[in-house]
C-alpha cells in the first residue's frame, strides 16, 4: 500500500495521553490516507469515549466532521 493512496473520508482521534495505543503505533496509519482529519485531544484512550469531556474532545468534532463530508 502506498502512502497517500487511500482517497476516502477518514477521521482519526488520537488522544495525547493514550497509553493503550500510543501515537507511535497510530500515527503511521494516517500516512496512508490522502486527506485525513486528525484531532489530538488532551486525554487518554478511555477519555475519548467515556470521559467527562468526551463530548467536547471527541464526539462533537466527529459529528462536525461527518456532517461536513
Amino acid at each position: 500500500l502506498e502512502h497517500g493512496l487511500l482517497d476516502i473520508p477518514s477521521f482519526f482521534c488520537l488522544p495525547k495521553r493514550d497509553r493503550i495505543v500510543p501515537s507511535s503505533c497510530a500515527n503511521p496509519l494516517i500516512s496512508f490516507f490522502k486527506k485525513p482529519c486528525v484531532i489530538r485531544p488532551n486525554t487518554g484512550h478511555v477519555g475519548i469515549v467515556a470521559g467527562k469531556r468526551a463530548k467536547s474532545y471527541a464526539w462533537n468534532p466527529f459529528i462536525d466532521w461527518v456532517q461536513g463530508i
